[in-house]
C-alpha cells in the first residue's frame, strides 16, 4: 500500500527495521556492560546464519536515519561511533564494552611492577566462542613477548583494541559497509562521538522546561488548561 509520507512512513521504516536487527535474541548484537539501552556487536553472532550479510544490512537504516533526519532508538557503545567516522580507540573506550577488563587493564597502568604481579604474562588474549575457545596474539609474536613495565603500554592499547574492534572485525567493518553505502566517510569523518550519536539517534531526554520556554503559541495561550 502506497503512504502518504510526512516522515511517518519512513520514521516508522526505520525504526521497525533498526529495532529487529539490533533486538539481542537476533544474536547479532548484545547489550553492553554499561546498561540494557546501548548495544554493541556480539562475538557470538557467527551461529547466524549469513550474519555478516546481516550486520551490512543493519548499518544501512542506521545511514538512512541520518541521511532522512530521523532519530532511531538503537543507541551504541561509544567505541562503534568511533569506528564509524575512523578515531582511534583508547582504553576510555573499553569500559561500555567490557567492564572486566576494563579494570584489569587499568590496573595494570596504574601498577607500580607488572612483573611481580603478573608473572608469566604474555602479548596474548583468548577468545571464547560458542563451543570452545582460542589464544590469539596481540602482537606478531605475542606469545614470546613478556609482559614488562616498558612495554605495558603497549599491551594494555593492544588488549583494549582487540576486545573493542579486533574479536569482532568481520562483524564491525560489515556494519560499517553498509552504513557507509548511505552516508560515505567523508561526509561524517569530522563528527566526534558524541556528535555522530546525537545526529543517528537524537536526544535521549528532553527537556521539558527548555520544550515550554521555546514553543511558540497559536489560537491558545500556555495558561490554557488544555496546555
Amino acid at each position: 500500500e502506497e503512504g502518504i509520507d510526512a516522515s511517518g512512513v519512513k520514521r516508522d521504516f526505520v525504526s521497525a527495521v533498526a529495532n529487529e536487527l539490533f533486538d539481542p535474541n537476533k544474536l547479532l548484537f548484545k547489550y553492553s556492560d554499561v546498561d540494557n539501552l546501548i548495544f554493541q556487536p556480539s562475538v557470538h553472532s557467527g551461529i547466524q546464519e549469513d550474519h555478516l550479510a546481516f550486520f551490512k544490512f543493519a548499518g544501512r537504516p542506521c545511514g538512512l536515519a541520518m541521511y532522512w533526519e530521523i532519530p532511531v532508538s538503537v543507541h551504541m557503545t561509544r567505541s562503534m561511533y568511533k569506528l564509524m567516522v575512523g578515531d582511534p580507540l583508547t582504553l576510555a573506550d573499553l569500559e561500555a564494552v567490557d567492564i572486566q577488563l576494563y579494570n584489569s587493564l587499568k590496573y595494570i597502568m596504574e601498577c607500580d611492577d607488572v612483573t611481580d604481579v603478573f608473572v608469566g604474562t604474555t602479548f596474548t588474549t583468548t577468545r571464547e566462542f560458542f563451543g570452545g575457545s582460542e589464544q590469539v596474539d596481540l602482537v606478531p609474536g605475542g606469545k614470546n613477548i613478556m609482559l614488562t613495565n616498558e612495554n605495558k603500554t603497549i599491551f594494555v592499547n593492544a588488549s583494549a583494541i582487540d576486545r573493542m574492534y579486533m574479536s569482532v572485525k568481520n562483524q564491525v567493518d560489515s556494519f560499517v559497509a553498509g552504513l557507509h553505502e548511505v552516508i560515505p566517510l567523508d561526509y561524517i569523518r569530522f563528527f566526534t562521538a558524541p556528535e555522530l550519536e546525537l545526529i543517528m539517534c537524537g536526544i535521549s531526554e528532553v527537556d521539558v522546561d527548555d520544550w515550554q520556554r521555546h514553543t511558540n503559541y497559536r489560537l491558545i495561550d500556555r495558561g490554557d488548561t488544555v496546555v
